[in-house]
């Protein structure tokens, strides 16, 4: 197996071919034809073109992709991070309307319950009376949603020991900010101010617009004792800027200035944990997991598809930064919450939803997911992920099942989900050894147990979730 990974921010393309009778293999920056990307040196210039991996091995293929995700460099983040501690977001509980008041009711449910942060995510800011949108840009609070501001819901959310994180999406602006109007500032193409849809893009090569941001999110983040921050991002700029001597060029130079902002948060906000989403994912590039202590795995937050799409990303993402949420809500019966919260165990866990709402009973069985979770999460960083089960057709309507064996030693997890028209019994291959089971997640765990070279589930039915620990005996 052969396998390759560029350093790229932005637009980058690989080319397989054969060549008579050998096989070639290329890649680098977009060029001309794909990525409208040319550099014109005059004498005496120079261009260095970005790093790239690339490995082989004789060994199954998971062992490739590991070697590219340690070659990224460093882990990122504050000494917090080694922990893997929980996430919850409530984004999908207010829907864009945090306030003081409902924030103070989530923390006094989450008080004690193993989750360290709680993300305060779109709607802090102002918006104008009719947009949908916030007014990103301005990044001016909201008093009606924090009437004492955020400094009054940063200390109350501590009191309740609490880490507050907020949410960002400093990159463009919207329609009715003030910054709407800052053309001189903001991206071009063929002349024109860039718009897609409802925003407009800063230009990063710009340093007016680095000393802009400083003051708005650096200083916000810095007095207001912020250590968890959400940068999203969710539209594309398309093939190219203006400012270079193409398209292509203009937009590498301005994903460096981007990349260079997200270092300056670093720098500046040593203990800052850094959280780097984009719906659609197209962030999963080793400049961007190499700066962020954390990357979303995606925008779907209550689909059936999630253990499928955190599944395919093992491979690029690592999975002490690959963040996964489960939404759960107060309508879940048993089989949903363990479909949900197991997904989490993939990667990084992030809860969202109607926390404060559920029941004693469904408070419980998320407690007992987040209690094993944080057992695991310390190993997250060693061994190989291999999945199992049938290929599947369609996500939106997934049948069969999968699995995800993770070992490291003489441990082995498996993270496992039933989707519809489920067999009855599941036969999953394990490492050879003497495997016994040293903790479980399930809504029925006297259903799985090992036999011979495999683990065996005899499964709950249709969409099912379920988490299970090992360790090699006689050893």
């Amino acid at each position: 197996t052969w396998a390759a990974s560029l350093d790229v921010a932005g637009t980058w393309q690989m080319e397989l071919y054969r060549r008579k009778d050998e096989a070639a293999f290329s890649g680098g920056l977009g060029d001309r034809e794909f990525g409208h990307w040319w550099k014109v040196l005059q004498p005496g210039e120079s261009f260095s073109a970005p790093r790239a991996w690339v490995t082989v091995t004789d060994q199954p293929v998971p062992r490739a992709w590991d070697r590219l995700l340690e070659s990224f460099g460093e882990e990122s983040g504050p000494a917090s991070e080694e922990a893997c501690p929980v996430i919850f977001n409530e984004w999908c509980t207010s829907w864009g309307s945090p306030t003081h008041k409902n924030l103070i009711e989530l923390a006094d449910r989450l008080r004690g319950s193993g989750v360290k942060h709680l993300v305060i995510d779109d709607g802090w800011a102002e918006r104008p009376a009719d947009a949908l949108l916030q007014s990103n840009g301005d990044w001016i609070v909201n008093k009606t949603a924090f009437p004492e501001g955020l400094e009054g819901t940063v200390r109350e959310l501590r009191e309740r020991e609490i880490d507050p994180g907020i949410w960002f999406e400093f990159e463009v602006v919207n329609p009715g900010s003030a910054a709407w109007s800052e053309t001189s500032h903001l991206l071009h193409r063929d002349g024109q101010v860039l718009q897609v849809g409802s925003r407009r893009f800063w230009d990063f090569r710009d340093p007016w617009v680095h000393e802009y941001l400083g003051e708005k999110v650096v200083a916000l983040l810095r007095s207001n004792g912020f250590r968890y921050l959400k940068v999203d991002y969710n539209d594309t700029i398309g093939l190219g800027v203006d400012g270079a001597e193409s398209p292509g060029e203009g937009l590498r130079q301005h994903l460096e200035g981007v990349v260079g902002f997200f270092q300056k948060l670093r720098n500046e906000l040593p203990d800052l944990v850094i959280e780097n989403c984009s719906s659609g994912g197209h962030r999963h590039s080793a400049p961007f997991l190499r700066t962020c202590a954390m990357s979303s795995f995606s925008d779907a937050h209550e689909s059936v598809d999630i253990p499928i799409i955190t599944a395919n990303l093992l491979p690029v993402v690592p999975k002490q930064k690959l963040q996964v949420w489960a939404v759960l809500r107060k309508s879940d019966n048993a089989r949903r919450l363990h479909y949900s919260l197991a997904a989490t165990f993939l990667g990084r866990m992030c809860l969202s939803g109607d926390l404060h709402e559920l029941s004693t009973e469904q408070w419980a069985t998320t407690q007992r997911a987040i209690g094993f979770y944080r057992e695991l999460a310390p190993t997250f960083t060693q061994g190989t992920c291999q999945r199992h089960g049938p290929v599947l057709s369609s996500y939106n309507y997934p049948e069969g099942w999968q699995a995800v064996v993770r070992t490291a030693g003489d441990e082995c997890i498996v993270i496992a989900h039933t989707f519809a028209n489920a067999p009855k019994r599941i036969e999953i291959p394990c490492p050879k050894g003497n495997w016994q089971i040293s903790g479980i997640f399930a809504e029925q765990p006297e259903k799985f147990l090992t036999e011979a070279d495999q683990f065996v589930w005899d499964c709950a039915g249709d969409f099912a979730g379920i988490v299970a620990r090992f360790y090699k005996s006689g050893c």
